[in-house]
Parts: C-alpha cells; structure tokens; sequence
C-alpha cells in the first residue's frame, strides 16, 4: 500500500546466548599469489562450476596453467622485450616501435557534423588570438601606411609620406650640425688645454711664453698663417 508504517521485527536480547560471540576466522598471513593469480583461479573456478552446472554444453572451459607454461609464457614476453630493443637499435630511424594493448583506444564520438567542426581546441596561443590590426601593428603615428601599396596610398598618404620623410631629413640634418658644433668646440678646449700647458712649462722654466694664434694672424694676415705660427712658436720655444 506504500504507506511505509510496518513494523520491523526486532531481536530479543534478553539473554546471554541471544548475543552471537563466534569469531570470524582472519589470517594475517601474507598472501604469496599476486593479484593475477587470485584473478585467475577465481575465473577457473567459475568456468569450472559453470562446466559442471552444465556438462553438455560445447564452451571450452579455461584451465589453470601449469608451472611449466607460465615459464614459457614469461620467457616468451622477455623475448619480444629483447628483439623489439634490438630492432630499434639496428633500426632506428626505419623501423616504428611497436604498440602496446594499453596504447590502443578506439573513441566513438556521436556529435553532429556541424558541431564537431564548430569545435575550438583546448589550447590557443596568444599569437594565434590576435587580429590582423593587433599582429600588424607598428610604433609610430603613421604606422597603418607601412603595408600599403604605391597603388593603394591616396593624395592624404602620400603627403603625410612627404612630410614624414622632410621631417626625418631636418633631423638629421641638425643632429649633424650638432655634432659638428661639438666636435669644433672640444678641439677649442683642447687647443687652450695645450696652450695653457705650455705657458706654466715656460713660465716654470723662466722662459718666454709661446704666443698665441690669434697675434700671429694679425701680425701676418696675407700669409700662410697656421706655418707662420708654428715657426713662430718653434723660434719662441727654442729661444
């Protein structure tokens, strides 16, 4: 009646014989067949029972192997270790490995077409995630007319183009400039750090200080002045 309101039976417990003391017989000897072992003679006990259950029947009922054909059955496993180490050794690169029964797997995946091509793989790059703007993207302002074509630029690229390229050239130009001013002025500062050097060695020597470049130019101005001041020098310093 699904009502579920019957009563169960309980166990008296009234006496001391009504409490069930036996033992339960447990060995704490250690098994000395492995689990193969264990699983096998069971499944030979069962075909046996089945076979006896049933004698006319034309299955074959396993037996138990012998001692003799599980020494062959491990010879013969070492064996094919052995040759398929050898085959890989002599043939490395021609010959494949050979697959185990653990390497096999068949998978029948029931889906619709269109869901298995609609299929994203488990794993994606960063790279591969980028858009064409995002893989082609280049530092600057005018970084998007780097990939155009002559053909494709119009009359607002090609003078961002002309102005990008006179701008390049103005900078470069005063760099240079720069560099050349520089470069003028640290040879002023060595020639002053050489004159000065030979003023204290002549004053140190009680002896008549070279004069300067600019004496000479105005002293000679229709002359080769740089060989009139280096004479004039010498003739200073040999004095």
């Amino acid at each position: 009646d699904k009502i579920f309101d019957d009563v169960y039976p309980k166990i008296s417990m009234t006496s001391v014989d009504d409490v069930d003391t036996r033992k339960l017989p447990f060995d704490s000897q250690k098994s000395a067949l492995s689990l193969v072992d264990l699983y096998e003679k069971d499944y030979v006990d069962k075909m046996k029972l089945e076979k006896a259950k049933n004698p006319n029947t034309d299955q074959e009922v396993a037996e138990e192997l012998t001692f003799e054909q599980k020494e062959e059955r491990e010879a013969l496993y070492l064996w094919m270790r052995v040759s398929k180490a050898l085959d890989t050794l002599c043939n490395a690169h021609y010959t494949p490995k050979a697959l185990g029964q653990s390497d096999l797997k068949c998978t029948v995946i029931k889906a619709p077409a269109l869901r298995m091509e609609e299929a994203t793989p488990t794993a994606v790059s960063n790279a591969q995630m980028l858009t064409p703007e995002e893989l082609y993207n280049m530092p600057g302002k005018r970084s998007h007319l780097a990939f155009k074509s002559q053909e494709e630029l119009t009359r607002h690229d090609r003078a961002v183009l002309r102005r990008t390229v006179k701008s390049s050239i103005r900078k470069k130009n005063k760099r240079q400039e720069m560099e050349a001013e520089q470069k003028e002025m640290s040879k002023k500062l060595h020639k002053k750090a050489e004159r000065e050097a030979k003023i204290a060695h002549a004053e140190a020597a009680g002896e008549e200080p070279p004069a300067a470049e600019d004496e000479v130019k105005m002293l000679h101005p229709k002359h080769k002045k740089r060989k009139i001041w280096a004479k004039h020098n010498a003739r200073a310093e040999g004095a």
